[in-house]
């Protein structure tokens, strides 16, 4: 069988055939139901790399959206503001306590996803 087409993104990353067929059916999915998709592997494959291609290809359907990254010991509260300074697009409020801005920043962030399609 001969292999599929490749595509090369503006990143530069080269997405063979399997690849892309995955990425256009993820674009195309009528369906509204919540989707994760794990990408795991070891360091320095461009697992990064592929999400954020993902992300861009598919992310543009939604009202909002976020792109993190998280570590094994992440810091949840700045995953938290990055989260919903993505979603509302703009600074987070700062100058609170950690433990209740960190409460705080997931009410806003329950809020203002409440009642959108994701």
């Amino acid at each position: 069988m001969p292999p599929l087409p490749c595509e090369k993104t503006c990143f530069g990353l080269v997405i063979d055939g399997r690849m892309s067929k995955f990425i256009n059916s993820m674009a195309n999915d009528a369906d509204q139901q919540l989707k994760v998709v794990s990408i795991h592997g070891f360091g320095c494959l461009g697992k990064t790399m592929v999400a954020r291609v993902l992300y861009n290809k598919i992310g543009r359907q939604f009202h909002c959206r976020a792109f993190i990254r998280v570590s094994k010991k992440p810091n949840m509260k700045r995953l938290f503001c990055d989260i919903l300074s993505q979603i509302q697009r703009k600074q987070p409020q700062a100058s609170q306590a950690v433990s209740d801005e960190l409460r705080i920043t997931a009410e806003n962030i329950r809020n203002y996803l409440h009642g959108k399609g994701i």
